[in-house]
């Protein structure tokens, strides 16, 4: 992952068996990232790299798999073009490219920029407001890259539950009942919420995909 950060994705795909690294210029996130990796029990797997993800250092032709998640909808023109370059460059022949943006659409996205906001109002600044639309798939293509479809779409969507309490309006009313399929249990533990959720993300429709999705991604593949 580059630009990984905590590494939390990286630590998941670590104990599904791969062999992964995170590239960060954060010394205190791969400190993190090491202390998940070791707490989950896969530090024989994970590997850090600290550099600034516009020169990796890493050889070219290297990685199966290339990505980054919440980066590049901070990025001008110029700067995109240099990190998905780069991206391309050190992943192998034939391997995979995945970008990850917000889906400026969601209502829970929206809910997460304002919670921001509240956590970061005192010093009043806000590394978010310098967000702007990505269009993952066209981004791929600009790169040389061929999207790969999943199904009919070569657009992929998270659904990710808010980070806070919803507020009235948040859902349509024509998506009530379909939200209402998640139980409610005030004493169930995260991991019973996390896959509550992970299996309503499996149902849903693309339209619930494409209006409360969190992030939108798309794979691409190098020639």
């Amino acid at each position: 992952e580059v630009g990984g950060g905590s590494g939390l994705s990286l630590t998941m795909l670590a104990k599904e068996g791969a062999e992964v690294t995170n590239l960060d210029i954060s010394e205190g996130a791969l400190t993190f990232f090491k202390y998940l990796a070791e707490r989950h029990e896969v530090k024989d797997s994970v590997r850090t790299v600290r550099a600034d993800f516009y020169n990796t250092q890493q050889g070219t032709s290297r990685y199966d798999l290339t990505y980054n998640v919440g980066v590049f909808e901070h990025l001008g023109p110029r700067q995109s073009d240099r990190l998905l370059e780069e991206m391309i460059r050190i992943t192998k022949r034939g391997g995979l490219v995945m970008v990850s943006v917000p889906n400026s659409q969601s209502p829970y996205y929206a809910l997460m920029r304002e919670r921001e906001r509240e956590l970061v109002s005192e010093d009043k600044r806000f590394p978010m407001e310098d967000y702007h639309d990505v269009d993952t798939v066209e981004l791929l293509k600009s790169g040389g890259l061929k999207p790969v479809q999943d199904g009919t779409y070569a657009r992929g969507f998270t659904l990710i539950a808010p980070p806070t309490k919803i507020k009235p309006g948040t859902i349509k009313p024509e998506d009530i009942t379909f939200f209402s399929r998640l139980p409610y249990n005030p004493a169930s533990s995260m991991r019973e919420l996390l896959n509550a959720w992970y299996l309503l993300e499996q149902a849903a429709p693309p339209k619930i995909l494409e209006r409360y999705a969190m992030f939108t991604h798309a794979f691409g593949r190098k020639a």
